[in-house]
């Protein structure tokens, strides 16, 4: 919205600044609206910028703290298969305990990349200064 009026501003500062050439009677009054105009525009444009900044890095964190509840939940689940104390009452029983183990070993290990991005992730944050680090 604010880009959408720049044009317009621009027209009034360079018809304000025709009035200031031609030595209008109300220069002193125009020269004044002029400068406050400028002033107040690039206040407006620094306000925005900073703002978009925010919501940008806002965006960041909602996407890191999201990915990193979402490892939280699995590494829970996989901390409780983990935990089972459970043994088989026969040997068909202790070798579908012992596959099920495995099987969370190849788990644990193909998501050991996921939790180090994270990692790298909060520390690119952290470095950034980010406003919610």
């Amino acid at each position: 919205e604010i880009a959408n009026h720049r044009p317009r501003m621009d027209v009034v500062i360079a018809d304000g600044e025709d009035l200031l050439s031609t030595s209008h009677f109300a220069a002193n009054d125009i020269h004044s609206q002029l400068k406050a105009l400028r002033e107040e525009w690039t206040q407006l444009e620094q306000q925005t910028a900073h703002r978009m900044e925010m919501l940008e890095h806002s965006v960041e964190s909602q996407k890191y703290f999201s990915e990193a509840t979402e490892a939280d939940t699995w590494m829970n689940e996989k901390a409780a298969l983990a935990a089972n104390q459970d043994m088989g009452k026969d040997e068909d029983a202790d070798e579908k305990y012992l596959t099920r183990h495995k099987a969370l070993e190849l788990d644990v290990e193909a998501y050991i990349s996921v939790v180090e991005q994270l990692g790298l992730e909060a520390q690119r944050l952290q470095g950034a200064r980010h406003f919610d680090a």
